[in-house]
């Protein structure tokens, strides 16, 4: 006897530009048997390096762990990939549901509140809404909001260029 599920998704279609899977997130997608088409869809990162804006070096590292590589994956595909085995499994996904609110329910569990007036009720409830987290304000109206921490990121993706390894120093 497994979970009952339903997947509310306030986006109607998937979106964003890329993300990288560190090796544990991979790990998990290999368990769910979906890890060969993510490697297929994207890029396998082995060693990482980070320098700041007037060439400092920052850090660096392996991003392998337990034989597995972290992928560079663009977001549609990872999103298309995910979605596919979801509804494969039977669990649904509703799309355009904007969470409006969250309240505890009287026999235990929550019940959502979207913004087109509908609701869901269930016995946990789990907020996957990132760093602006709807979920996360109505949960705890107190919290301050994300931090800048000074760091920004950039990426991209091509093939048949040959990059060099180190920033180039002007």
């Amino acid at each position: 006897m497994g979970i009952e599920a339903e997947i509310y998704e306030a986006r109607t279609s998937s979106e964003g530009f890329s993300l990288t899977l560190s090796c544990n997130g991979l790990a998990v997608l290999q368990e769910l048997g979906l890890d060969q088409a993510v490697l297929k869809e994207g890029s396998a990162v082995s060693k990482w390096k980070m320098w700041n804006g007037r060439g400092k070096h920052l850090g660096g590292g392996v991003l392998v762990g337990g034989g597995l590589k972290s992928v560079f994956i663009k977001r549609v595909p990872l999103g298309n990939i995910l979605s596919d085995e979801v509804e494969r499994q039977g669990i649904p996904i509703l799309r355009g549901k904007k969470l409006e609110d969250i309240k505890a329910a009287a026999e235990g569990g929550a019940v959502a509140t979207f913004q087109d007036g509908t609701s869901v009720s269930g016995d946990y409830l789990i907020g996957c809404d990132g760093v602006h987290s709807r979920t996360r304000q109505i949960i705890d109206p107190g919290f301050q909001g994300p931090a800048f921490t000074g760091l920004i990121n950039s990426g991209g993706y091509t093939s048949g260029v040959e990059v060099p390894s180190e920033p180039v120093k002007e």
